[in-house]
C-alpha cells in the first residue's frame, strides 16, 4: 500500500512556471493575466467589466457559479458596479485603496479575474489567480503612490488625475481581455 505525495499549491505553481519556460502564447496570456490584475488595483470593478462584455470568448459554464456569471444580469450588474466605482473614486469621502479591507478586497478581485482570464484560455487556474492577486497587489500600491504624487507635485487637482487613472484602467484592461 503506497500513500501518493498531494503537491502543494507552491508545488504547482511552480511547475506551471516550469512548463511556460518555452511557451510563449502561454506566457503572452499570463502577461495578460499580471495586467487585468494590475487593472484590479487601479479600478476593482473594471476587471469584471471587461470580462463580462468579452464573455463571448469564455467556454460553456459548468456549474451553476459560471451560469450566473454568464447570465445577461450580470453584465447589468457589473456595468452599475463599475461605473458607480468610477464616480465614487472621485468623492472626499472614499476610503483609500491601501486600507486593510479595500485591499483585501482589491487581492481577491484580482485573484478571481486571473483565474477567469486563465479558464478562458485553457491556462492553469492557480498560476492565473496567483497572478492576478500580485498585479492587483502592484496596481493598488503603484496606483495609490501615482496619483499621490501626481496631485501634490504638479498643477493637476486631483479628480482630474484621477480620471486619467481610470482612462488607465481602461486601456490596460481592454489589452488584457481583447483578442
Amino acid at each position: 500500500m503506497s500513500i501518493e505525495k498531494k503537491e502543494t499549491l507552491p508545488e504547482i505553481i511552480a511547475a506551471e512556471f516550469e512548463s511556460i519556460r518555452d511557451d510563449e502564447e502561454a506566457r503572452a496570456i499570463y502577461v495578460r493575466v499580471l495586467g487585468l490584475g494590475l487593472v484590479a488595483g487601479l479600478r476593482s470593478m473594471t476587471p469584471f467589466t471587461l470580462l463580462d462584455w468579452t464573455k463571448e470568448r469564455d467556454p460553456e459554464p459548468k456549474n451553476g457559479l459560471e451560469e450566473l456569471l454568464a447570465s445577461p444580469a450580470t453584465r447589468v450588474v457589473t456595468s452599475f458596479l463599475a461605473t458607480g466605482e468610477i464616480v465614487g473614486d472621485k468623492l472626499p469621502m472614499t476610503p483609500s485603496r491601501t486600507e486593510p479591507a479595500p485591499l483585501i478586497g482589491r487581492l481577491g478581485i484580482g485573484a478571481l479575474t486571473g483565474l477567469l482570464l486563465s479558464r478562458r484560455y485553457g491556462k492553469s487556474l492557480w498560476l492565473g489567480a496567483a497572478l492576478g492577486a500580485a498585479g492587483a497587489g502592484v496596481g493598488t500600491f503603484a496606483g495609490y503612490n501615482v496619483r499621490s504624487w501626481l496631485t501634490k507635485n504638479t498643477f493637476l487637482p486631483d479628480p482630474v488625475v484621477a480620471l486619467l487613472e481610470d482612462g488607465l484602467a481602461l486601456g490596460l484592461g481592454y489589452l488584457a481581455v481583447k483578442e
